[in-house]
């Protein structure tokens, strides 16, 4: 099971894939870079894309894969580390 810390780096780690242009911190708010309606269909956005990317990098790293809040995409990076 990865610590809030540990989860809270591969969120922003992830998150700075997407946009290169300016700083990610904790308190990021995901709507601010990622989108819904940015890829060629709903099933390609930056949102989904993100989201399977951390699915995918949590699991690997042993921690347990849980519900994402459904307002994820307007929290912070602090703010879903807790809730992951």
């Amino acid at each position: 099971m990865l610590t809030v810390e540990q989860i809270k780096a591969i969120l922003r780690d992830q998150l700075r894939a997407f946009n290169q242009n300016q700083p990610v911190s904790d308190q990021t708010v995901f709507n601010t870079i990622l989108s819904d309606s940015d890829g060629f269909t709903p099933s390609t956005s930056s949102k989904r894309l993100f989201k399977a990317l951390v699915r995918f990098a949590l699991a690997n790293n042993g921690h347990t894969d849980v519900s994402w809040p459904s307002n994820w995409i307007d929290m912070t990076v602090a703010d879903l580390a807790a809730k992951l």
